[in-house]
């Protein structure tokens, strides 16, 4: 068997033995995942694919292709739909996209190395923790990856420019912006635009026919805008759509709103162990910007994929850790030639020392198996990572989340309340009625109550019976008696 042939198994062996036991293993977030449960609850009972409801109120804030793939899961099987959803959404475009990466990274680099890196980024504690979240961020980094991996074939391999290929890399930034907004859109275009300023090269645009690849992509958003005009509340949805979703989320978000400064606190936790690697690549390209024509290809690739992204990132008004993922393309790549000069110059090796110092199985490894490659130990640490999150997953779902209280709330004959836990109304989708969260503790007189542990002290004044509890979460049975 061809040694290309066999790095594309081992990619795969590495989602079929890691990701699946974890997306099989997890129980979905309530505040997130239950609540796109429901909305895809919603999508089904009212026969709508356009417009989208979080119980009866509109939901634009996403939009709604990812939600189909949900529904094809709901489809498939309502009783493992949270596994078949990870698999779906994410999974298995996380597959697709270290497949497309390791190929693309071969135009430019030996296969070794390309799959090294391949290898690496999938196996990313963070990147991984993505795969199996039912989120739409996998799917649209799919999609972008896909426009950036046909833009530098473009540029570096022109032969390849033909009409199917640009229809496809203008349609890719479509399906971005159709599976999470503007933002599928941002980052394409800032990197390509960036990266041909800093060529010098802005003419490259005619040749893969900007101004029709803009039209195209307009034209589908267009038809996309009118088969929501068409539907049930289509313009009141339209004027959410462009009002607080677009410059909504980048000027005032009305969520998620943080500082200029967030995503530089957040890199730590998201590059965890390898922060330090990070903080030597915003130093040595910094640097060196001013030679920016000197650079090897790939080093151009990877700093266009990370800085100018970045800072557009930090300056949108809403912003989460996991914005950050289409990033990480260019951050690996830069990785990659860090750990190439950091022989060559003292920083850098310095904080790659202190990288390894603080990454026990990397040290573990490089001290007593010197004969293996850098990128080869980073990848087994890993995993070692990766496995003890799996065999501590089953400890997280039982003290951290509801599962315990699923089938317990199942045999309770009443409803099942929240007291300000207004997130529990999202596990409307395991039962068969309407939840009501109570704000105040003199709206209450009796039932059953699930609160967060945090305001348990508030409700235990009523002297309720404890049912059940974890570190996490309450479920109380409060009677009028003992109030």
């Amino acid at each position: 068997m061809k040694i290309r042939l066999k790095n594309y198994f081992y990619i795969l062996g590495i989602y079929i033995f890691i990701g699946i036991p974890l997306a099989y293993s997890r129980f979905p977030d309530t505040r997130n995942e239950l609540k796109y449960f429901i909305i895809v609850k919603r999508m089904i009972e009212e026969k709508s694919l356009f417009v989208l409801k979080y119980f009866s109120q509109l939901y634009p804030d996403k939009p709604p292709l990812y939600f189909w793939f949900l529904r094809v899961g709901r489809f498939l099987s309502e009783e493992k739909f949270t596994f078949i959803a990870i698999v779906l959404g994410s999974l298995i475009p996380a597959m697709i996209f270290t497949l497309l990466f390791y190929k693309f990274l071969k135009k430019f680099i030996e296969e070794k190395r390309a799959f090294e890196i391949s290898i690496f980024l999938c196996t990313l504690p963070y990147f991984m923790g993505v795969s199996v979240f039912i989120r739409m961020d996998m799917l649209m980094n799919l999609f972008i990856f896909s426009s950036l991996y046909l833009f530098f074939s473009f540029y570096y391999f022109e032969t390849s420019i033909s009409r199917g290929r640009l229809i496809l890399f203008y349609t890719s930034i479509f399906l971005a912006i159709f599976t999470k907004g503007i933002v599928g859109i941002a980052i394409p275009m800032i990197t390509t635009l960036f990266f041909l300023v800093a060529e010098k090269n802005i003419g490259f645009l005619k040749k893969i026919k900007f101004t029709r690849g803009i039209s195209l992509i307009f034209s589908l958003v267009g038809i996309w805008f009118y088969l929501i005009y068409r539907s049930s509340q289509g313009a009141e949805y339209i004027s959410l759509l462009l009002g607080q979703e677009t410059v909504g989320r980048i000027v005032n978000s009305k969520a998620h709103s943080r500082g200029i400064y967030y995503y530089l606190i957040q890199l730590p936790l998201i590059f965890s162990p390898y922060i330090f690697m990070i903080l030597g690549i915003f130093i040595y390209y910094l640097k060196r910007l001013k030679r920016f024509k000197e650079w090897e290809k790939l080093e151009k690739i990877g700093f266009s994929y990370i800085f100018p992204s970045f800072i557009m990132l930090s300056l949108a008004s809403g912003k989460l850790a996991i914005y950050l993922l289409p990033l990480f393309p260019g951050v690996v790549i830069l990785m990659y030639y860090i750990l190439k000069y950091k022989e060559k110059d003292r920083l850098l090796n310095l904080l790659y020392e202190v990288t390894i110092r603080i990454n026990f199985p990397s040290y573990f490894l490089i001290k007593y198996r010197k004969n293996r490659g850098i990128f080869e130990i980073f990848v087994i640490s890993n995993i070692c990572i990766l496995v003890l999150l799996l065999g501590g997953l089953n400890y997280y779902n039982q003290n951290y989340t509801l599962e315990p209280f699923v089938q317990l709330i199942d045999k309770i004959p009443d409803k099942v309340e929240a007291y300000r836990f207004d997130d529990y109304r999202n596990f409307e989708y395991f039962s068969n009625y309407k939840i009501d969260n109570y704000e105040d503790i003199k709206e209450i007189s009796k039932g059953y109550f699930m609160v967060r542990n945090k305001y348990k002290k508030e409700i235990e004044k009523m002297h309720p019976q404890l049912i059940y509890e974890n570190r996490e979460y309450s479920l109380y049975s409060i009677s009028e008696v003992s109030k």
